[in-house]
């Protein structure tokens, strides 16, 4: 029966600053309470952690002498002497009994600069801190604050009202209910720190060591003193309807079980109440919709007692209690377990159902507060806002409008508080690049924005980007918007309708049947994303499942586990069938993926054939004793190397193995032309077997085939990683039909005359080797329809598939819970031409995000090296092998000072997900290129990225010690 939206409200830090904050008393439309002098809040500043500098920069933070003490009123060096009056922090044991009472000495003056700084969300003890100027700069290069995670900073509350010269806090528990009204408990806790506060008046120093705020001296919560049974003081308890003083009262540890014995803490009733009466009204238009449900929410809040000057300057001072936070609810476990404690819950909840929760059941008629006293009630001013008086709105739909509500007052809240920034530091406001996010767990579901910032063409609320975004749970997930995702190259996010896909082909497992129509529609749907037709046999209907032969015309398709086994048993044909001879050649790249190397060697090793290399650079000669340099065991007068492929092919040359793309250098190779020039040079016996891992998940490998799939300059064979390119862990091997039968005529198992020309059934046998995966071929059904859904979104504005909505965050999870899973008809269309609007789309996307990030690190040469192609590796002497009109997201560079793994651990911990290390490459390219490091840095984006998270990623490597000289 929670209130709608309320949790997410009250329970959090972060929106208890922005209400209680006194810049946001317009919050609520009218107020139906007159100014109260009763009530006092703590000076707050809400910013992310990476956000911390400039807060802290915003209060003068880093401006204060680390030599002098500053406090309101007087600047003292430390260990001055001077004649001043004495001071004396309150105690709650030793109050004067009455008004009439000598006052007390007066407090010691207030510190200008100590706060305590809180993560928004954290809970007990943890994520809390106390910032002065003297420690303030080692949160600047600590990780100690989490860059995405929201603080909340407040003045330290000052004094502190003490208990037997400890620091105390009183927990309070509130009500808020449907109606709008709000009550405060009389009973109530005292938690009390375990070691005392100390305060040294020579030197106006608030704690023994400056340089060290002990926990157990300022941190007053239970969990973070009880371990300490000799000083943990226990739950005191507290009457908030009794005002006096507390020196009556007995010992807490000698009366432990007397559940009658109370302090008296009705002096600080009419603060307490005025704070929950300002949360209560200002929070209403954000809690509205709780009456079909009769909602209320329970809290329990902890408040600081401290002492303000009365108005009234001949009075003593005002006694007045800070609202710290607030929890939604409370617990209701007790720290000691002992009686009085127990009782103390009992009774808070037993007159919380007496009051409000049992009339509403009609149970009992008469409804009695008992120990709860009403401390709002908007009917005696202005009305209690409602969507609809007459009739109760359904709290779901209630808690969507109160979080556009609460969006709309953030982001009013935020442009206030920078509008309020200080003349010297202009334009200094936390989240200067951030971009919008989507706080579902923190506030309801709805993108808030601590700051205004300008928007980036690459991504608006109707952009294509945000479709595609939308679409993957990884960005759709709240928690995970604090990460930026640069390791695409490693394994790229997955789109929820393959997630879907694989979830329902596990749910309805029938492997002769089911993962059989899976397997062959998986083949058809790799086959129209990757070389743009499914089939151009008319007999072969693409949604035939009974059709158990390919078309003598079309591709072969066979997965596999990944890539590396399938180049490997397309290797280990090569060497078994034959088709390799004493004499023969094969060539490597050298920038090739060891995929797409070791198989060729294990070859040549076996067969004696000779290896030969096709450098990057024309300089780049390996050592003769290298593995790499010779062929494993093979004599190195067989081998030749050059930075020219026309140096290294002859009729004599069976296996050219080439990259689509390096992993590494993100440069695209002209793979029309090398097919070419390989088949007219070798005529005809030359196989081209293209790793198009890294390249596909970017340029869909169509180009390759754009003249038709049996085309001269159409490679024999290419291979893509499926979980590279937004699908599952799956491998995928393309080849033409005349390549695979030549291989398969040669082999000892043949097909039978009838089938000479067709790929049947027996030949995929021989290649997938036991049971294939069956839910990897659903989702990579799934992947066409996610291409497809984005083809459309691109050509209409909208996506009409229905799997295919882009997720709402506010009801996202309910439509996901209750949809049933559906295997993917994969019903396959034509995909040439508009798949070539999104590859146009998501290289104008990438365009961007490159020219960005390389921008930057050009600028920080020559500490950085970025690792680039150098234009030497040509087909011919007077043709570059490289495409000049592509370039991919993947950047890799290395530092002159900081390693490569240093900087990805930086990276990680401020949520910059990258990797370092070799990336599976030879040694001649660490040789041809002169990279002398362990590994490189990589960054390796995708179109689902943002130039927001290029600036953000920036910034990172900005703030890295010892990047810039």
């Amino acid at each position: 029966s929670h209130l709608p939206n309320g949790i997410q409200i009250l329970d959090d830090k972060w929106a208890l600053a922005r209400l209680l904050s006194s810049s946001n008393s317009s919050s609520s439309s009218s107020s139906s309470c007159p100014p109260n002098r009763h009530f006092v809040a703590l000076e707050s500043h809400c910013f992310r952690g990476r956000d911390f500098e400039t807060f802290a920069t915003r209060v003068g933070l880093t401006e204060a002498d680390h030599a002098t003490i500053s406090v309101d009123g007087d600047a003292t060096t430390r260990g001055s002497k001077k004649n001043r009056p004495e001071h004396r922090f309150e105690d709650l044991m030793s109050r004067p009994p009455s008004a009439n009472s000598p006052p007390l000495s007066p407090p010691p003056p207030s510190p200008k600069n100590l706060w305590v700084v809180k993560d928004a969300l954290s809970n007990g003890a943890g994520g809390i801190w106390i910032v002065d100027p003297t420690n303030v700069r080692r949160l600047f290069t600590s990780p100690t604050l989490h860059p995405d995670h929201r603080y909340v900073a407040q003045r330290y509350a000052w004094p502190p009202v003490l208990y037997r010269g400890r620091k105390c806090h009183v927990r309070v528990y509130g009500l808020l209910t449907c109606d709008g009204k709000a009550y405060v408990h009389r009973r109530a806790f005292l938690h009390v720190a375990n070691d005392p506060f100390e305060y040294d008046d020579d030197n106006y120093s608030y704690c023994a060591d400056r340089s060290s705020f002990e926990p157990s001296v300022h941190i007053t919560n239970c969990c973070a003193n009880s371990h300490d049974a000799d000083r943990f003081a226990g739950e005191i308890c507290v009457d908030l309807a009794t005002p006096g003083t507390g020196e009556a009262a007995k010992d807490d540890k000698e009366d432990a079980n007397n559940i009658d014995s109370y302090i008296p803490l009705g002096d600080y009733f009419p603060s307490i109440a005025a704070s929950l009466a300002t949360l209560a009204e200002r929070a209403a238009p954000f809690l509205r919709g709780g009456d079909a449900n009769s909602g209320f929410e329970y809290l329990g809040l902890d408040f600081l007692l401290s002492s303000v000057p009365d108005d009234d300057a001949a009075a003593p001072r005002l006694p007045v209690a800070y609202l710290l936070e607030a929890n939604s609810p409370p617990s209701q476990d007790t720290a000691t377990g002992l009686a009085r404690a127990e009782e103390l819950h009992d009774r808070v909840v037993s007159d919380l159902l007496t009051m409000w929760v049992l009339p509403r059941l009609g149970i009992g008629r008469n409804r009695e507060c008992g120990g709860w006293k009403c401390v709002y009630d908007p009917a005696e001013g202005a009305s209690h806002p409602s969507d609809d008086a007459s009739v109760p709105i359904a709290p779901s739909k209630a808690a969507i409008l109160n979080k556009i509500r609460w969006a709309m007052f953030e982001r009013k809240a935020a442009r206030d508080y920078c509008a309020r920034a200080p003349a010297a530091h202009p334009g200094k406001c936390q989240s200067d690049r951030e971009d919008r996010r989507q706080l579902c767990d923190e506030n309801g579901g709805l993108p808030t924005e601590e700051c205004p910032r300008p928007r980036d063409n690459a991504l608006d609320d109707t952009s294509p980007s945000m479709f595609v975004r939308s679409q993957f749970p990884y960005f759709a997930n709240n928690r995970n918007d604090s990460e930026i995702f640069f390791e695409s190259g490693g394994g790229s996010q997955v789109p929820e309708v393959v997630v879907n896909a694989m979830r329902a082909s596990l749910s309805n497992r029938d492997r002769s049947v089911v993962g059989a129509k899976c397997l062959r529609r998986a083949r058809r749907a790799l086959a129209s994303l990757l070389i743009g037709s499914p089939c151009s046999n008319p007999n072969n209907n693409i949604n035939n499942d009974n059709n158990d032969k390919d078309g003598s015309e079309d591709p072969f398709v066979t997965v596999g586990s990944n890539a590396t086994s399938l180049l490997e048993r397309l290797a280990y044909k090569f060497r078994e069938s034959g088709a390799l001879a004493p004499g023969d050649d094969i060539v490597i790249a050298s920038e090739n993926h060891m995929a797409n190397v070791q198989p060729w060697l294990t070859a040549v090793e076996a067969s004696g054939c000779n290896v030969k290399w096709w450098t990057l650079t024309e300089t780049g000669r390996a050592d003769q004793n290298d593995d790499y340099g010779s062929g494993n065991g093979v004599s190195s007068s067989n081998s030749s190397e050059s930075s020219s492929l026309s140096d290294l092919v002859t009729d004599r040359t069976k296996v050219v193995a080439v990259s689509h793309a390096s992993n590494i250098l993100g440069c695209v190779r002209d793979i029309s032309s090398i097919c070419r020039f390989v088949h007219t040079a070798t005529n005809g016996n030359g196989t081209v077997v293209v790793d198009g891992v890294a390249a596909a998940p970017h340029l869909l490998s169509h180009s390759v085939f754009s003249g038709g799939m049996n085309a001269i300059m159409s490679p024999d064979w290419y291979v893509v990683s499926l979980h590279k390119m937004y699908g599952p862990h799956l491998g995928c091997l393309i080849g033409k039909r005349d390549a695979v039968m030549e291989l398969q005529q040669t082999m000892s198992m043949t097909s039978s005359p009838s089938d000479e020309t067709l790929i049947t059934s027996e030949i995929y046998k021989s290649w997938e080797l036991g049971t294939v995966n069956y839910e990897a071929c659903a989702g990579a059904c799934a992947l066409q329809e996610y291409f497809s859904s984005l083809a459309r979104h691109l050509s209409v504005g909208e996506c009409s598939h229905p799997n295919l909505q882009p997720s709402n965050e506010m009801t996202s999870e309910t439509s996901r819970d209750c949809r049933k899973p559906q295997l993917p008809t994969c019903d396959i269309v034509e995909v040439s031409s508009t798949t070539d609007a999104v590859t146009s789309w998501i290289h104008g996307v990438e365009d961007q995000l490159i020219d960005r990030l390389l921008g930057y690190l050009k600028k920080c040469a020559p500490d950085v090296r970025i690792i680039e192609d150098t234009n030497e590796m040509k087909i011919t002497p007077n043709k570059h092998s490289n495409r000049k009109d592509a370039r991919l997201p993947i950047v890799s560079f290395v530092h002159a000072r900081i390693s490569s793994r240093d900087i990805v651990q930086y990276c990680r911990k401020n949520g910059v997900i990258c990797r370092s290390c070799r990336f599976l490459s030879t040694e001649r390219f660490w040789r041809e290129l002169n990279i002398e490091d362990e590994g490189v840095v990589r960054f390796s984006l995708a179109h689902y990225n943002t130039l927001n998270e290029v600036d953000r990623a920036i910034g990172v490597l900005e703030s890295l010690d010892k990047w810039r000289k």
